[in-house]
């Protein structure tokens, strides 16, 4: 992993543990998917000979795709995906250059990672609408995905994804986010990823977003850190009167952390009811989650 990514990379805290199925009433019926098996887990040619790997599992509408953060693979959502397979259709993949994926090459930026993207539901026949949930460095994309195809998206979920980095504020970061960079795995260059979807942030429509964002009061190394709430809702842009921030304290992993937050916070906006307070972790049940809506200028609304 590449260490300038410790602000993207989720690492497992050590009382994290598996989370149990989130206990909810869908009031949309669950409609099989047509185009594909109700179950599969399985490598796909995108294109130049290149394979991804994807899993699906569950039925119904819209279809749930989780993006991994920076360097992580699918898996990375093994203690979110339990909360939401008995409601919908879920999704999870590796990119290029992660986990069961071929490797990746070149200097990959937003449109490359798009286009693989794009390739893959296309082989894989998961077909739109989508949820799209993305942590860490995988906010960047589900954000440039809805940016180029809001039409296919029916909610966008963004957990702890800070705004692009200034490489003038960390020059010493140059090499390390480089493409070039032999420990890239993904050959990403990270800065243009970030600029390109940060940059481009605009109006997606009546597209329901949720910002989750830890609060990283007491232990902030840097200032994305400290000034996290405030930054994160920069996302806001993206939907103006449609937006909320979800406040956690359980750290930058939070698929890993606090599962049920991601469930409950995200997947309500699209199918009301129901509860996943059962799927927080037992060491953080008394914190409090603080909940922000609309877009204020000036900071908090």
């Amino acid at each position: 992993a590449l260490p300038s990514c410790s602000r993207g990379v989720a690492s497992p805290a050590p009382n994290a543990s598996p989370s149990s199925a989130v206990a909810a009433s869908p009031s949309a019926s669950p409609e099989p998917t047509r185009s594909a098996p109700p179950h599969f887990a399985d490598t796909f040619d995108i294109g130049g000979g290149r394979q991804l790997f994807m899993e699906c599992t569950g039925q119904g509408s819209p279809t749930v795709v989780f993006e991994s953060g920076d360097t992580d693979d699918g898996r990375a959502w093994t203690n979110v995906v339990p909360g939401l397979v008995g409601l919908t259709r879920v999704c999870t993949y590796d990119r290029a250059g992660t986990g069961r994926s071929d490797a990746a090459s070149g200097c990959r930026k937003l449109e490359d990672i798009r286009g693989d993207f794009e390739a893959l539901l296309g082989a894989a026949k998961v077909e739109p609408p989508y949820v799209l949930v993305g942590t860490s460095g995988g906010g960047y994309l589900v954000a440039g995905y809805a940016l180029a195809h809001p039409a296919d998206v029916q909610g966008l979920v963004i957990v702890d994804t800070f705004p692009a980095i200034d490489l003038k504020k960390y020059p010493e970061l140059t090499f390390e986010i480089g493409c070039d960079n032999p420990s890239n795995q993904e050959h990403r260059d990270y800065a243009a990823v970030e600029h390109a979807a940060w940059d481009n942030r605009t109006n997606i429509g009546d597209i329901p977003i949720t910002v989750i964002t830890n609060d990283y009061t007491g232990y902030a190394e840097n200032d994305d850190e400290k000034d996290s709430i405030k930054g994160q809702q920069g996302w806001f842009v993206l939907n103006p009167d449609g937006s909320k921030q979800v406040i956690v304290k359980s750290g930058h992993n939070v698929p890993g952390n606090e599962p049920g937050v991601i469930v409950e916070y995200q997947y309500k906006e699209v199918i009301p009811g129901g509860s996943a307070s059962n799927m927080r972790m037992k060491f953080q049940h008394d914190i409090p989650i603080q909940i922000h809506t609309g877009w204020s200028p000036t900071g908090r609304s």
